[in-house]
């Protein structure tokens, strides 16, 4: 189900994905990471709270570093941009279905 907690927490998930992926945006002036990054993490803040986001932000770096990896090794035409966007997305379906236990993990990993 839903449950994902407070509607404060849901805000503050918001805040801290939008200020994370806004600093990477603002800073590189758009040449990093689109407008759209920053939108579509807000809008996953308020769906998954501040916890989850940092899960999705983590999950979202390491699948694009994959996916960039893959392309380079394996394509023939490398491309020069990847999207971030659908990495975003995958890593909140991962967050969503199994986000405490990622949690749990990743900390019994350090």
């Amino acid at each position: 189900g839903y449950n994902q907690g407070t509607l404060l927490t849901n805000i503050v998930g918001a805040m801290v994905g939008g200020l994370g992926l806004g600093s990477i945006y603002y800073l590189s002036k758009g040449r990093a990471m689109g407008a759209g990054d920053v939108k579509l993490i807000v809008v996953l803040g308020l769906w998954l709270g501040f916890i989850k986001v940092i899960m999705v932000m983590y999950l979202a770096v390491f699948l694009g570093g994959i996916w960039g990896m893959l392309l380079l090794c394996l394509a023939a035409n490398k491309p020069k941009v990847l999207p971030f966007g659908p990495c975003l997305v995958i890593a909140a379906l991962l967050s969503w279905s199994w986000g405490y236990s990622l949690w749990n993990l990743w900390w019994q990993l350090l």
